[in-house]
């Protein structure tokens, strides 16, 4: 399967699952949804289509590309949805919460997730 058809297939996918996920009811337990809830929603929206082994292998393939994605351009964008971003965090003072010792946090980078128009007025 070529790129072109790959990035097709992928967005239709991701396409479903935002529609099931947005439907999906909230959690009684209160807890986030976990991968393996994601997977069962997932299966719930595409019905007969997928195995549930495809459809973890398809969630894990989306999840370590949009990882390659930022990792290599440092964003990631998907319309509708968010944008995933590297943003650099300075350095800063902080205190050992065991000791009350005041230490240094060195800088670093993390990833912020921006979520999109669509997204948010879904909620």
């Amino acid at each position: 399967m070529d790129f072109a058809s790959r990035k097709a297939l992928t967005y239709k996918l991701f396409c479903k699952i935002k529609a099931e996920l947005i439907q999906t009811r909230p959690n009684p337990s209160g807890k986030p949804m976990n991968k393996a809830e994601l997977v069962e929603a997932v299966l719930k929206a595409l019905g007969d289509s997928y195995r549930k082994t495809e459809i973890e292998k398809i969630l894990a393939t989306i999840l370590e590309e949009i990882k390659n994605g930022v990792k290599k351009n440092k964003q990631l964008q998907l319309i509708g949805f968010g944008t995933f971003k590297v943003v650099n965090r300075k350095a800063r003072k902080g205190v050992n919460p065991a000791t009350g010792e005041a230490i240094k946090i060195k800088a670093s980078k993390t990833v912020r997730f921006v979520p999109g128009k669509a997204f948010k007025e879904s909620l």
